[in-house]
């Protein structure tokens, strides 16, 4: 069998420029031992590594990626991925094994998933507790998007000013038949249908109260079992 060798650098690096040829008869390869990477000249006298705008890649094992991933069609995971920048899909992205992401995932098209999408409070169908109250307590940043559990009576629960964003929502129930004040003293608050605000409200014994911030962070509008 002939021997065919393109050339060569052992050491990290892109080949120079005068390294590789060009040409109406073709253009030279050059393989990077070190990296792992395959380059050629164009006919604008630039080097270009070769395989990299590939149409469909398959992976049948595990594929880690330790720079961002990108793509403008369907990325479909069926094993697992562990990509430690940013994923960034134009198209559609369908994981049925894991994906474990240390960056940010950009979806132009639609994100499915065969199991459940969760974040550090879990999965983002339920509302996780994040509290479990028995006696006062003043609202943290850390209840938002989850439920503060109350289960002593006469307990007040502060609505805080300067920590919640627009958006952000909370909800406050109470178990064994217990009552709780709802103190919203630095905060604008409203209940559902109100005309105007009122500082103090009472969750009902075994109620359920909604807080959102809405329009700004320091009008919250209060639904549920609440007088």
């Amino acid at each position: 069998m002939t021997t065919i060798l393109t050339k060569k650098k052992d050491t990290t690096g892109v080949p120079a420029t005068a390294d590789l040829t060009n040409s109406t008869g073709g253009a030279e390869l050059a393989i990077n031992t070190f990296d792992k990477r395959l380059y050629t000249k164009n006919s604008s006298d630039v080097i270009v590594e070769v395989g990299t705008n590939a149409s469909e890649l398959m992976v049948s094992g595990t594929a880690t990626f330790r720079g961002a991933v990108s793509g403008n069609s369907t990325f479909n995971i069926s094993g697992s991925a562990g990509i430690s920048s940013n994923l960034n899909i134009g198209g559609s992205l369908g994981v049925t094994g894991s994906a474990g992401l240390s960056g940010n995932v950009d979806v132009g098209g639609t994100l499915t998933g065969a199991s459940t999408v969760s974040d550090q409070d879990g999965d983002l169908r339920d509302i996780p507790v994040s509290t479990k109250v028995s006696g006062d307590y003043t609202l943290a940043i850390g209840d938002a998007g989850n439920q503060v559990t109350i289960n002593s009576a006469n307990v007040t629960v502060t609505v805080p000013t300067g920590v919640f964003a627009v958006g952000d929502i909370i909800s406050v129930i109470s178990v064994n038949g217990c009552t709780a004040t709802l103190a919203c003293t630095a905060v604008n608050a409203v209940k559902a249908g109100d005309l105007a605000a009122t500082a103090l409200h009472t969750l009902d014994a075994n109620g359920v109260a909604s807080i959102m911030f809405s329009y700004t962070a320091d009008l919250a509008v209060l639904t549920g079992n609440i007088s």
